[in-house]
């Protein structure tokens, strides 16, 4: 047990390694160099990294800014707050985390790796960064909770009727939706959901 316990959390810390490779030479042409360079000069496009799988996607960027603008009024997904949350939301957490650990559901090692920091590490931005409008949870009162159940619940996930692939797409029974075909203008390259 105790084993098998050691094995889950190495697997958990290899999530936070970062193991892209560092090049040392262009793998790119002259040419290419070039129009890379023009491409990231110009300031009436946006060039990102799709959501899901390895995909650049190049918008507009007034089409960029309005979306972010428009998901961000959205009152049914986003609302605005007066001050941060997370201290109200941390002793909430670790009473759940103590119950859980008086309970004998959890060990003491896996609640303190459980608990985390005790306040969320905040990066010092000198300019806005690029991306979607979403509020990044890395390293909140939750991350790690929900870490550990994405650990176990992961692989049951496949088992679902309705389980997405990302190599195929949406399995419903037989039948498989293909969200390709269902891609509006989205001014992208590669952009699928």
């Amino acid at each position: 047990m105790e084993q098998q316990q050691q094995v889950e959390e190495a697997e958990l810390i290899s999530l936070h390694e970062d193991p892209l490779p560092c090049w040392t030479k262009s793998n790119l042409s002259k040419f290419e160099n070039e129009a890379l360079r023009q491409l990231s000069e110009n300031n009436d496009i946006v060039i990102k990294p799709a959501d899901k799988g390895s995909a650049v996607v190049l918008m507009d960027r007034k089409d960029y800014l309005w979306e972010g603008h428009r998901q961000l009024s959205d009152q049914n997904y986003y609302t605005k707050l007066d001050r941060p949350i997370y201290k109200d939301t941390i002793p909430l957490v670790n009473k759940i985390l103590l119950s859980l650990y008086n309970k004998k559901f959890i060990n003491h090692k896996q609640m303190s790796y459980l608990q985390g920091n005790n306040e969320p590490r905040m990066p010092s931005l000198t300019v806005s960064p690029p991306g979607r409008p979403i509020v990044s949870d890395c390293e909140s009162e939750t991350y790690r909770t929900a870490e550990y159940i994405d650990y176990y619940l992961n692989p049951l996930s496949i088992f679902f009727p309705s389980f997405l692939s990302p190599q195929i797409g949406l399995h419903l029974g037989q039948s498989t939706y293909n969200w390709t075909h269902r891609t509006h203008n989205t001014h992208s390259i590669g952009l699928f959901f």
